[in-house]
C-alpha cells in the first residue's frame, strides 16, 4: 500500500479579502446553499428550446420559498464549442431534480455551458489553466472508489468540508460544500480547490494519506 503523509506546509497563504468582497462572499454562500437544497417537484419539457428551459426553470425558482432571484441570468450562458449547426431542442421529464441537475442536464441536451465564474457564486466549470486568485464554485464528479476512501463515517456526507480539513485543508466560514450522490459541490477560494483537486487525484491513484498532526 502506498501511503504519503500530507504536511501542513502543503496550504498555501492568501491575501485577506476587502470589506466588498467578503460580502459578495457572505451573499455567495447564502445563494449557494439555497441552490445545493432546493429541488424542482417536476420538470417536464417538449421540443423545448434552451430558452424555453431557462425560463421553465426561472418559473419553478420563484415558486419556491426562496428570497433571492434565479442565480444565473440568460446571458451567463453561451453555446458550447462543439455545437456547429442550429442548437437542439430537447424533451425530457424530470421528477423531485435539484436544480442543479435540471439545469446541467438541459445545458448538455441543449449545447450550452455556463459562462466561466458566472452568477453569485461563480461557477467555473472547470478548473482555471493559470493560477488567478479567484474563488469560485465547481462541482466534482466522485468515483464510488474515492467516495468511500472520502466518508469513513455516514456523517461525513453532512460537511464534506470537515472531510478535506482531516488532510490539512482550510476552509473560512463563508465557504461550503455539498454531496448530492456522486457529484460534490463546492464554493471556495482557487487554493481548497486545488488542494481537493491534488488530495482526489492522490486517493484515486491508491495513495493513503495521513493527516497532519494537530498541535
Amino acid at each position: 500500500m502506498k501511503a504519503l503523509r500530507l504536511p501542513v506546509s502543503l496550504l498555501f497563504l492568501i491575501l485577506s479579502p476587502a470589506s466588498s468582497v467578503a460580502t459578495d462572499k457572505g451573499m455567495a454562500n447564502i445563494v449557494f446553499e439555497m441552490w445545493s437544497r432546493a429541488s424542482i417537484p417536476s420538470f417536464d419539457l417538449t421540443n423545448a428550446s434552451f430558452e424555453q428551459g431557462y425560463d421553465r426553470l426561472v418559473r419553478e425558482w420563484a415558486m419556491q420559498d426562496i428570497r433571492t432571484g434565479f442565480p444565473l441570468a440568460l446571458s451567463d450562458f453561451e453555446l458550447d464549442a462543439d455545437v456547429k449547426e442550429e442548437p437542439p431542442r430537447v424533451t425530457m421529464s424530470l421528477r423531485q431534480v435539484p436544480f442543479s441537475d435540471a439545469l446541467e442536464l438541459l445545458c448538455k441536451a441543449t449545447g450550452r455551458r455556463v459562462i466561466p465564474l458566472s452568477g453569485p457564486f461563480r461557477i467555473q466549470v472547470q478548473a482555471p489553466a493559470a493560477p488567478s486568485g479567484e474563488w469560485y464554485t465547481r462541482t466534482y464528479q466522485l468515483s464510488p472508489a474515492l467516495t468511500k476512501k472520502l466518508l469513513s463515517d455516514p456523517v461525513d456526507k453532512i460537511r464534506m468540508s470537515a472531510v478535506y480539513e482531516r488532510f490539512g485543508i482550510h476552509f473560512e466560514s463563508w465557504m461550503s460544500t455539498h454531496l448530492l450522490g456522486d457529484r460534490l459541490l463546492v464554493l471556495a477560494g482557487e487554493e481548497q480547490h486545488r488542494q481537493i483537486v491534488f488530495i482526489n487525484s492522490l486517493l484515486e491513484s491508491g495513495y493513503t494519506i495521513t493527516p497532519p498532526e494537530k498541535k
